[in-house]
Formats: structure tokens, sequence, C-alpha cells
């Protein structure tokens, strides 16, 4: 029963099977199969849809609805003020066309726990932005600098610094070669950077390290390579923290298609940044210092602790002498007598005087030195003859003795090798007891002779 006006009242027939009970445009009851709902508004609740249900939303024309925060534009309008947890679904959110939200889908995090966000096609619309992080195509960027990270044809590219764990807490860092085996690896445990060869068993088969240059134009002086070693947060500063070591590759000259001239040079510091201390050539010669290369037949010597090596006259070099007598000496018995010399075959480095002080050879540079005396004396068969070499004159350095005499003529040869400082001296001298004095004997091509004759610096 329903009233039909202010003073009617009307029955309503059992309505057919699946219709439902609605009111008209004209406030008259009437069964309809299809109902017309403008807005549906839920207010202090929310719509839970379990797995077992289905729900189609679907406009006049059978098309995907399209929701909006005013419920005006849109053809329904889902009005959730008291429901926290907003649209809730336990079970599965089919979307067989365009899921449209232009008013953006807000109010909180969308939490899909340990499960997965699947696409068979692309998430497109522009940038994905995750935290101030954009993924566009193929960059990965940041709201300041949307192309840091850079992904295409297989290459990385990284616009800004990679770091790989934080201080305390390293990762290894390994890059793979072409060749099985073959890698760079910085090991965290280890703290060290290892360059492996490959596995093949072959001469190429090792670590490699290279150092070039992009210049095109090499000039002398222009650095090819360079390793250096510094300690740059020694609490000390100033020198402390300057370079204390290096060695460098360093052009000679420039550059052609048939130069390369390129020497190899050592670097050290002592109480200042690494200077030059010791240099390959390209020329196969060895620098000291510097552009240092000696002279020709020196030697690489130690000055000893605390000083630096040098190069040194060594036993090719020209310094020495040998003397001769022109006449015979009367060696007196029972003493010893200086033999003198009056006749230079040579002398390099003024060691011997002709005319004063005959007798002695001096070095005048200081140094190893060999010594070597010969000489003859008149056959007697009484007695023994000696012959020695003395330093300055009063220390022995030397002594050879000859006994069982006969009379024929004596000769005597001695050698020794002896450091001299500079300008020490040294003089041979004979020693005869046969009762009475004897002469030496001369053979202008061998005796007398005294000579000296640097080795060693």
């Amino acid at each position: 029963m329903y009233a039909s006006s202010a003073t009617v009242l009307k029955n309503l027939g059992k309505g057919a099977a699946n219709t439902i009970l609605s009111m008209g445009g004209s406030c008259i009851p009437a069964w309809t199969a299809s109902p017309s709902v403008t807005d549906l508004t839920i207010g202090g609740g929310c719509i839970t849809l379990s797995a077992a249900t289905d729900i189609d939303l679907l406009d006049n024309n059978a098309s995907a609805l399209s929701f909006d925060s005013t419920g005006k534009a849109g053809i329904i309008d889902i009005v959730t003020t008291n429901c926290s947890e907003g649209v809730t679904m336990s079970g599965t959110l089919g979307v067989t066309g365009v899921l449209t939200a232009t008013g953006g889908l807000a109010g909180g995090a969308i939490d899909i726990g340990a499960s997965t966000i699947t696409t068979t096609g692309l998430i497109s619309g522009g940038s994905l932005d995750i935290d101030n992080v954009l993924i566009d195509g193929t960059t990965i960027g940041h709201t300041c600098d949307t192309d840091l990270l850079t992904l295409g044809n297989a290459t990385l590219l990284a616009k800004g610094t990679v770091t790989v764990g934080v201080c305390g807490t390293g990762h290894d860092v390994k890059f793979f070669g072409c060749e099985a085996g073959a890698y760079m690896l910085y090991d965290e445990s280890e703290e060290q950077l290892e360059i492996r060869g490959a596995a093949a068993d072959a001469a190429t088969s090792t670590g490699k390290l290279l150092l070039s240059t992009a210049l095109t134009n090499i000039n002398a002086c222009d650095v090819i390579g360079s390793i250096n070693f510094q300690a740059p947060a020694e609490a000390g500063g100033t020198d402390a923290v300057a370079i204390a070591a290096g060695i460098r590759a360093v052009a000679q000259a420039t550059f052609t298609c048939a130069v390369n001239a390129t020497d190899l040079i050592f670097y050290t510091g002592h109480s200042e940044a690494a200077a030059e201390r010791f240099r390959f050539t390209s020329q196969n010669e060895i620098g000291i210092a510097g552009a240092n290369y000696g002279n020709d037949g020196q030697v690489l010597t130690s000055g000893g602790a605390g000083a630096a090596v040098a190069w040194e006259d060594g036993s090719g070099s020209d310094i020495s002498v040998r003397v001769t007598n022109s006449a015979v000496q009367s060696i007196c018995c029972g003493a010893w007598e200086a033999v003198e010399f009056d006749t230079e075959r040579f002398d390099t480095d003024s060691m011997h005087c002709n005319s004063c002080n005959t007798t002695q050879l001096k070095a005048v540079t200081a140094g190893v030195y060999v010594i070597s005396g010969t000489i003859g004396i008149a056959g007697n068969a009484t007695g023994q003859r000696d012959v020695r070499i003395m330093l300055g004159g009063s220390t022995e350095i030397a002594h050879q003795s000859f006994t069982d005499l006969g009379s024929v003529n004596q000769n005597m040869n001695i050698t020794t090798i002896w450091k001299f400082s500079a300008c020490e001296y040294v003089t041979l001298e004979v020693y005869q007891d046969s009762t009475g004095a004897l002469s030496t004997t001369r053979y202008p091509s061998s005796y007398p002779e005294f000579s000296m004759a640097k080795i060693l610096g």
C-alpha cells in the first residue's frame, strides 16, 4: 500500500522475478529491473571486496568508470571520510581497461607487502618519482639532475661519483677481463688492488698496468706516466704531506714517427718534496741526482753511510804513474835505502817529480791503488836481500825477503793494494847485508821500476 496523494491510498502488485522496488520520477513506487543510481555515498565505513566477489562498474555506455575527488565529473564518487584504511581489498583488483585517477592516489602509501607488482606492458606517462629519484627512458637521476646514471648499448655511464661502501665497511670491487681468469680486484679484506692475468699458458698471461697520456704532441720534458707515494693525512703537515717518492717516465725530445726518447726517473724526498735521485736514460746511461752520467771509465761507488753515491775513477781510468832510473844506485850494507827514480814512463795525475822527492809516488787523488816495484841488485852469495813499500816514509805496507842467494844478479818484485787519502805517498826501499855496498842493476825495458794505478774511488 502507498499514498498516491494526500487522500488516496493505492496498492502495488507483486513484482516479477529479479526486479527491485524503486521510486519513479513522479514519486510513484514501481518494480524495475534496471534501477538508475547517480551518486553512491558511504560515510563512516569501508567497502570491503572479498576474493569471492566480482563487481563490474560500468557507465551507461559500458565503458570503464572514471573517479574524481568531487563526484561531479565522474560517474561515481566514493567517500570514505571516516575510514582510515581507504578502499580495502582482500582479493585482486583486475583492470581490463585503463585506471585513471585525475585527482591522484593520495592519503598515504600503497603497501603491497611481499607481493609483486607485475605488468606485461610499460609504466609510462612521464617520470617515476620515488623519493626524488627519477627513472626516465635510459636514465636514472634526481630532481636536481635527471641523468646521473645512463644505461644504453650495454654501457653504464655514471655522471657523478661512484662510492662503494662507507668508511670502515668496505666491499670487494671486481672487474672481469675478456680472457678466462683475467680480472682486476680491490680486495677489501686485504686492502689491496690486484690485477690478474689470464689463465691461458702464454707469455701474455700476466697482470698488466698501463699508464698513458692523451697528449697528441709530446715534447721534451712531458711526463708520459707517473707513480707517486704520499702520506696526505700526516699530522705534521708541510713536508710530511708532500709527495715523498715517485717514478716517472719523462720524454727527452719531441716525439715523431721515429723518435720516442724517454727517461725513467726515480724521485725521493728527504726534507722536501721528492726530487730526482736516479735515472735510466733512453740511451742506456745512468744519471745520479740529475743528468750526471760520469766519464768514460768511471765506476759508481758508495760514499758510505749518510753520503750519496758518486761516479769515481776506476781501474779503467787514466790515474796512474810508472817511473824508472836512468843510472845505477849504490846500496850500503846493513841499512834500508830508498830507491831513486829520475825518469817517468808516464804520469797522468802529477804523482811524481823527476827533480824533487824523486823517491816518492804520491796519490794526488784519494782512492784504492795497486802499487808495484821491481829492483835488480848485483850478485853476492853473502847475506840476504829485502825489499819493502813504505807509506809516508814511516809505515811499512808490504815486505818481501830473499835468501840463499848466489853470485848472479838478484831481481826482486813486490806488489800490494792500498787505500790512500789524498796526497799520501809511498817509497820503494831496498836492504842488503853482504858486508859491503852493492849497486842496483838496470834493464832498460823492465827495471828498476816503481808504479801506482788507481783501481777504485
